[in-house]
């Protein structure tokens, strides 16, 4: 009887092991079937992303890595910002691509912002030294000596344009920034619709001057086109200032933006 147990569960353990070498045979290896199972390749747009970038002026990142370099990294190093400035060269290291974003045309203190793709390059292709460019970007690196690193997730070049600038080419037949993206500072004084819908035309916001202008009601109309901007307007109020970058759309009856950025300003 013991003989026949023993028989039995050798028999069985010969068709585990048999039932096992074939799949291993059908998927190129027992191992490296487990190993692929286990293995999962997670795409960037998988990653939890923070879809909103605090900005912040390129001085004061300057001035804070000055005046307390372990308090600078601990404060922005691998966060994302938006930052605004002029072009200052731009030129390839052993990390890669890049392009010097400062404040002024002549100054020394500036920024390395790295491109990702040969999109954002060509965006600069046509720009010189001076022009105006704003990066959204995560810092990646910070050195007393050397300064800010970014590495850009998007890049826009738009000259800002006063809201009463605006105002003057309403409904002229020659008006040089109908159909151009541009940049507006102001205040938001309403805002209307619920939700983005077709072309759209759905949630808006109203921007006015900060300081309003006597016997003039200067206002233009911005159409919403990510939810990440409506989530950004939700508890916005008059006393908080904003940008908007845009194309203008339409300049007839009111100046109409097709909302590209937005970010807000503290006092």
């Amino acid at each position: 009887m013991k003989k026949f147990l023993i028989t039995i569960v050798s028999f069985l353990a010969l068709c585990v092991f048999s039932s096992c070498e074939n799949n291993a045979s059908a998927n190129g290896g027992f191992y490296e079937t487990y190993e692929e199972q286990q293995t999962f390749e997670t795409t960037e747009a998988e990653l939890p992303q923070n879809l909103f970038y605090n900005e912040v002026s390129i001085q004061t990142l300057i001035n804070d890595l000055q005046g307390n370099a372990l308090k600078a990294k601990r404060t922005y190093l691998n966060e994302r910002f938006l930052i605004r400035g002029v072009i200052l060269g731009s030129g390839t290291n052993s990390i890669g691509d890049f392009v010097k974003i400062g404040t002024d045309k002549d100054d020394w203190n500036y920024i390395v912002c790295y491109f990702k793709n040969d999109s954002q390059i060509d965006s600069i292709m046509d720009k010189n030294d001076g022009d105006p460019i704003t990066i959204k970007g995560i810092v990646t690196d910070i050195d007393e000596f050397n300064g800010y690193s970014m590495n850009i997730e998007d890049i826009y070049t738009v000259k800002a344009v006063g809201l009463s600038t605006l105002q003057n080419y309403l409904n002229k037949d020659e008006n040089p920034y109908l159909g151009k993206d541009i940049e507006i500072l102001g205040k938001i004084s309403k805002v209307g619709g619920s939700t983005i819908g077709e072309n759209n035309q759905g949630m808006y916001i109203y921007i006015e001057p900060n300081v309003e202008f006597p016997g003039e009601k200067i206002k233009i109309k911005c159409f919403l086109t990510t939810d990440e901007q409506i989530d950004m307007i939700q508890n916005a109020n008059g006393r908080e200032r904003i940008t908007v970058q845009g194309k203008l759309t339409n300049a007839t009856e009111i100046n109409t933006l097709e909302v590209k950025y937005i970010t807000k300003l503290k006092y």
